[in-house]
């Protein structure tokens, strides 16, 4: 009787330090297999901007777009007198194909009349010199170069045109469409921006929106804006200004999903094994 019971208390010994070794086993599988790859990160400036208080930032009518150090601008004078206007406004550069004739041709003559603002905030003018037009508008550059060259130059009061040539935003993140895209209208709204890059996916954090921006002073600042809000709509950040970067989050179930690549795959395979196994041997030596 004793021998019996000395017996199955062995047996039972026996099966409680396989299972614990099992046990012991597939822990340890699980803890070197699991940091074979640490989770990606695929969210984009993790922790930067505050979520924004539109009450505080109130707009009603489109902002005026100042110019800012590495603008691109075009500007033309015209008259009545095309002869006269000529001198400011980029010369008309024949094609090269075509020197020996009598082309009138020019490669692009948006590109001709194009004015780097440079790093002190000026532009070098034709016959005027250097001009400061950082953090200027559109409306004050034309204002200056028509006092710069009337009537010191012309004697009939010219038309002065100035336009952004690089007027782009982006849209990455959760869209259908990421991408920058030019806005030649130089107005654009963050739901027409949106609407061009094809709306937001279902994946979209639409309450989380990084909005990237270039102050007056050309430093970036960045915010949260939520776009199921109402009074986005009457805020400073409705309106975007020229070079926004707009990123939609991925939510919570995008990122997961991502977050699992073909290291965590295996092992989740190997754990499911594992504990196939050792509820087999479980089952075995009962």
């Amino acid at each position: 009787m004793h021998k019996k019971r000395f017996s199955y208390l062995c047996v039972e010994n026996y099966k409680t330090k396989v299972v614990n070794k099992l046990f012991v086993t597939l822990m340890v599988a699980v803890a070197v297999l699991s940091s074979c790859k640490s989770p990606k990160m695929i969210t984009y400036a993790k922790g930067a901007g505050e979520p924004v208080s539109y009450t505080e930032n109130l707009q009603k009518e489109f902002p005026e777009e100042l110019v800012k150090v590495g603008d691109y601008l075009m500007i033309t004078v015209s008259t009545s007198s095309p002869e006269s206007s000529l001198p400011f406004n980029p010369p008309i550069v024949p094609d090269p194909s075509q020197m020996g004739g009598a082309s009138k041709s020019i490669y692009s003559q948006a590109s001709l009349q194009s004015y780097l603002v440079d790093a002190k905030g000026e532009i070098t003018f034709p016959v005027v010199g250097k001009l400061k037009v950082a953090g200027l508008s559109k409306l004050q550059i034309q204002q200056l170069v028509k006092s710069q060259i009337f009537p010191k130059y012309l004697t009939e009061d010219p038309m002065v045109v100035v336009r952004f040539i690089d007027y782009t935003i982006s849209v990455l993140g959760e869209v259908n469409r990421p991408g920058t895209m030019s806005v030649p209208s130089e107005r654009i709204t963050i739901y027409d921006a949106l609407a061009a890059a094809g709306d937001l996916t279902i994946y979209g954090q639409r309450n989380n929106v990084l909005l990237v921006r270039l102050d007056e002073k050309g430093e970036r600042k960045t915010y949260r804006l939520d776009l199921t809000n109402k009074d986005l709509i009457s805020s400073s950040f409705y309106f975007l200004k020229k070079n926004d970067v707009l990123y939609v989050q991925p939510n919570k179930v995008k990122a997961r999903g991502a977050s699992i690549g073909s290291a965590e795959t295996l092992t989740l395979s190997i754990v499911g094994i594992l504990i196939s196994f050792t509820s087999l041997i479980a089952t075995l030596t009962r």
